[in-house]
């Protein structure tokens, strides 16, 4: 073997592996879009985070049937990777299904006071954080 067939072979040999490497690096066969598994059957990992948002006007931190939820409010989840703004359906809902991390949630609306809070997501968990808001 001359020395230019093993140098062709052994540098082969490495971009066949760098190529492995690379192709076992990507998460899943999902479509990403901002770290998040939009289609396919991802194997990543994922926590949810979700809840309610509504007008607590009697301070109490619980939604009684006279207060009104919050259509448009804009939710954010801020850490090493961002998601939103996400405004809530008319239903005061929202969701995130995000790589699990520390992140801070932050709930906004027109005439009511910004609230943020830290939370730590597990794989595999499901967070829910309802948001009382006051003006």
């Amino acid at each position: 073997m001359s020395l230019r067939s093993s140098y062709v072979r052994f540098f082969g040999l490495m971009a066949a592996l760098v190529l492995a490497s690379v192709s076992a690096m990507s998460c899943c066969t999902c479509e990403m879009q901002d770290g998040i598994c939009i289609k396919g059957g991802g194997t990543h990992p994922s926590a949810i985070v979700q809840g309610l948002a509504w007008n607590d006007v009697d301070g109490d931190g619980v939604k009684d049937p006279a207060e009104s939820v919050i259509p448009g409010a804009s939710m954010r989840l801020l850490g090493s990777t961002n998601y939103g703004p996400q405004n809530r359906l008319s239903n005061g809902t929202y969701s995130f299904t995000v790589i699990p991390a520390g992140y801070t949630l932050r709930c906004s609306a027109s005439g009511f006071a910004t609230q943020n809070r830290s939370i730590t997501l597990s794989n595999g968990e499901t967070e829910t954080q309802n948001f009382g808001m006051r003006p």
